[in-house]
């Protein structure tokens, strides 16, 4: 029963595209628009192209669906045609709210645009039909000053939490935004310089309190040269700042430490995270 209806589906989908009336451009792309505002703005090259693709070969298997593929549409930095014919030009044609199908040899899209060998399933010389929906369009500009001003408001957010936080204890802040506690200080001890090897023990957290890691339970600290960034900014910061034999507790905002990126289970983008840090030994470059 499944496999009849599988049949029937494909006959049903074969016949109305055999009766897609299709254009095509000076350079041969076919294409035929479903929804089009000719007057609408299109994308220009280095715009950032927010759309739904359906990729089919010539025996009308699906290898690109975004609609089934995790449902969300994919974002794509436009380039500059690679050859005549190719799917960036029917990019270009279309305004946001369009939807289109063109037809694109396969051949050429393998080698030029994807840079990979043509597929066994795709027959050499035959088409790749692409379904499209252009969902949005932005300029690279846009897109800079909408991060900018989203990032502006996450740190904002950010400092009220580490205000919360630091408030009624022995915090210093210092100009680069780090909080610094000192637990034990030594203040005669030789302060670390670019390219010193630190060995440091340390316990980190979330500000919440939620551990992530320490090299206390591995029995021994950690060493690097300091200031080379092996170690993400803050703790350079801070270890600049400390002297041999002193211990810190220390403050680092998201953007002196993974900013937006996930770093394991526990750290989500824009994690503030507190780290205990003893600077046991430091040899000098």
């Amino acid at each position: 029963m499944k496999q009849l209806l599988l049949i029937l589906s494909l006959f049903i989908c074969s016949q109305v595209f055999a009766k897609i009336k299709f254009d095509s451009t000076a350079t041969g792309l076919k294409y035929h628009f479903f929804k089009h505002d000719v007057k609408g703005k299109k994308p220009a090259i280095s715009d950032i192209i927010v759309l739904h693709m359906i990729a089919k070969s010539n025996t009308d298997s699906a290898f690109i669906h975004t609609y089934r593929d995790g449902g969300k549409p994919i974002s794509i930095s436009l380039n500059p045609s690679t050859f005549r014919g190719s799917l960036e030009e029917g990019f270009v044609m279309m305004a946001k709210g369009d939807s289109a199908i063109f037809l694109v040899n396969a051949d050429s899209l393998f080698a030029k645009t994807f840079r990979q060998p043509l597929p066994t399933f795709i027959k050499p010389g035959s088409k790749v039909t692409f379904t499209i929906k252009m969902i949005d369009i932005t300029t690279r500009a846009e897109l800079e000053a909408k991060a900018k001003a989203e990032a502006e408001i996450i740190k904002a957010q950010e400092n009220e939490v580490i205000s919360k936080f630091v408030t009624g204890k022995n915090f210093a802040k210092d100009a680069s935004g780090i909080y610094i506690e000192t637990l034990k200080a030594n203040p005669s001890g030789y302060m670390p310089q670019k390219g010193d090897s630190v060995y440091v023990h340390y316990l980190g957290t979330l500000i919440d309190g939620t551990k992530f890691d320490g090299s206390y339970d591995r029995g021994e600290p950690i060493s690097f040269p300091v200031g080379n960034g092996y170690v993400i900014q803050g703790w350079e910061i801070a270890l600049m700042k400390m002297h041999e034999g002193e211990k810190i507790r220390v403050v680092i905002p998201s953007w002196l430490a993974y900013g937006e990126q996930e770093r394991g289970p526990v750290i989500k983008p824009f994690s503030t995270l507190v780290f205990e840090m003893e600077l046991i030994k430091v040899h000098k470059h």
